[in-house]
């Protein structure tokens, strides 16, 4: 009996036990059910967030295949070109900017600069033989600089040339203002000690000899098959003339005051045994004196006029 009584014990802990057990389990599974799809949910309808949890990252990549995880590296990669792009428009359009804002501030600052109260000093340049003197005057404070103060080009006269450019003084008597630049300028010194000057055309040679006191002028011409030479004085009003055409020689005393070109007439009264003889000698005269005075005379700002040829 006993022994009876104690299996039916045993059985009905054991049968209690199993209740236990299976309710249990019967509500681990219900609370399971419910859990699991409020986790998805909640899964689903997270934030999303640049910081996400270390645990909660590696559980997504975990789950994630190889093939999505490139797609997702990939469209990272073109988010990020895509902002650096952004970025360098932005760094490219700031230098635009920041020169207009410039610009403007310097428009407001020039706005704000007052007149410059000037304090000039002022540098001469002096006139030359060929250029005009000025004054330059600058601004020590600004810098602004004008021109003025004008001056004609000039020489400057020694006792009879410039000290510049040898050009005889035209106030000086000319007889010896040319003597001067002769002796400066001469081709050659004969042997009288007198000054010459040469000039050549073609086989014909002109020449003006002064002595070394500038009172007596000769002027020759040396061509072919004649010759023609005429002395004048300072201090006296005629020439004295001879020419040469061939083996005929002629003499002719001239007024400088008479002296004209042509100078025919003034052959009027020559002997005309020798034929076309004094057309010869006027057309010579005529030629040598032209000569000279453009060759000679005209550069250095002086004319027959100035030695007595009243006509010339």
């Amino acid at each position: 009996m006993k022994q009876k009584e104690k299996q039916r014990q045993l059985k009905q802990r054991f049968t209690k036990k199993n209740i236990a057990i299976l309710s249990t389990a019967i509500t681990v599974c219900i609370v399971a059910a419910i859990a699991i799809p409020l986790c998805v949910l909640s899964v689903q309808t997270l934030p999303v967030s640049n910081e996400m949890p270390e645990t909660f990252s590696y559980s997504i990549t975990e789950t994630l295949s190889e093939e999505n995880v490139e797609s997702i590296e990939s469209v990272a990669d073109s988010s990020s070109q895509q902002e650096n792009s952004e970025h360098s428009e932005s760094i490219q359009e700031q230098p635009s900017q920041n020169a207009v804002e410039q610009k403007f501030s310097t428009e407001e600052r020039t706005a704000k600069i007052q007149p410059c109260n000037h304090l000039y000093t002022n540098n001469t340049i002096p006139a030359t033989c060929s250029s005009q003197g000025y004054t330059v005057y600058t601004c020590q404070k600004c810098g602004s600089s004008y021109t003025d103060s004008y001056v004609a080009p000039q020489h400057d006269y020694g006792k009879y040339l410039c000290i510049y450019c040898d050009k005889p003084d035209p106030t000086m008597n000319p007889y010896y203002s040319l003597m001067a630049w002769i002796e400066k300028h001469q081709a050659y010194t004969n042997e009288n000690g007198e000054y010459v000057w040469v000039y050549n055309r073609g086989n014909a040679t002109y020449k003006v000899t002064c002595n070394n006191m500038g009172s007596r002028y000769i002027v020759e011409y040396n061509g072919e098959e004649e010759f023609l030479n005429f002395c004048f004085y300072n201090d006296a009003d005629f020439v004295d003339s001879y020419y040469h055409l061939g083996e005929i020689p002629g003499r002719a005393i001239l007024s400088k005051e008479t002296i004209t070109i042509p100078s025919l007439p003034l052959f009027n009264g020559y002997p005309t045994e020798y034929g076309n003889f004094k057309y010869s000698f006027s057309n010579r005269l005529d030629d040598t004196f032209s000569v000279i005075q453009r060759e000679l005379l005209s550069p250095l700002g002086l004319n027959l006029n100035m030695f007595g040829f009243k006509l010339l």
